[in-house]
């Protein structure tokens, strides 16, 4: 493995556990002279931009449902009362 794949291993761990370099590079337990290598690859490695952000997915807008009315039971007398206006207006010529 070369400092460079070692560096770019620690910066990622880094990252991921959103700790300092210096906390990841502890954590690892290289000695002085093989730290001080990893610590210049650090130093060289290309500076990352921050990966942009994806707003959150919307969540969809809840659908109201309401039960369907229920059927309208016509009475005797209603019925016979439409039916003579619906005759009435057929007479007239309008229906």
């Amino acid at each position: 493995m070369s400092y460079e794949s070692i560096a770019r291993q620690v910066v990622a761990f880094a990252e991921a556990d959103n700790i300092t370099v210096r906390k990841a590079l502890d954590f690892y337990g290289l000695d002085r002279a093989f730290r001080k290598e990893v610590e210049k690859a650090i130093a060289c490695l290309p500076a990352t931009e921050p990966k942009e952000q994806k707003p959150a997915p919307k969540e969809p807008t809840p659908t109201v449902h309401f039960d369907a009315p229920q059927p309208v039971q016509m009475t005797d007398q209603k019925r016979r009362a439409l039916k003579s206006e619906d005759e009435a207006l057929r007479r007239a010529g309008e229906l």
